[in-house]
């Protein structure tokens, strides 16, 4: 006898924002970004800044033979929320981030889920230390604080 274990359709990220009203959608949307890891079009990509945008190598520890592109550390959602997420190139479930109409997206199935920024770089991430290394090596690669005041002044974008 063999048994078949059948897998449960997983509700989809409209469904768990609904079931929930009393959450933030940016935190359910933030939580499953966070679960499922990101991919990034090279339009998207395109749209990422070294010299304003806080950027990482692919890998920490980047193989032998992989090149050294850089990618955002990560995004900040409308309300100011921050998202540390994985990029996941090879997983199909992951969300994509697109340039779409002049916006910055995150997208599941081609549908776009909510504008997104790239964090920007730290006004302190270029200079040195007194003994003279550059800040990036001991910088966190946090994001900056967001305040709620920041959101409101800018319409809510960020």
């Amino acid at each position: 006898m063999v048994a078949v274990l059948e897998r449960r359709r997983e509700p989809v990220l409209q469904e768990i924002i609904e079931r929930y009203p009393d959450v933030s959608p940016f935190v359910i949307i933030k939580i499953d970004v966070q679960r499922r890891g990101v991919r990034y079009t090279d339009r998207a990509l395109a749209q990422a800044d070294p010299n304003k945008h806080l950027m990482q190598a692919r890998n920490m520890f980047a193989s032998v033979g992989e090149n050294n592109d850089l990618f955002p550390v990560s995004l900040l959602l409308r309300d100011g929320t921050t998202i540390i997420s994985a990029m996941s190139p090879d997983r199909s479930e992951a969300y994509v981030v697109d340039f779409i109409d002049g916006r910055l997206v995150i997208t599941d199935d081609g549908i776009i889920v909510e504008e997104v920024e790239y964090w920007p770089k730290p006004d302190f991430h270029d200079k040195l230390t007194s003994s003279g290394k550059p800040m990036r090596i001991n910088s966190t690669g946090s994001a900056p604080a967001r305040r709620l005041g920041w959101a409101i002044r800018r319409g809510g974008s960020g």
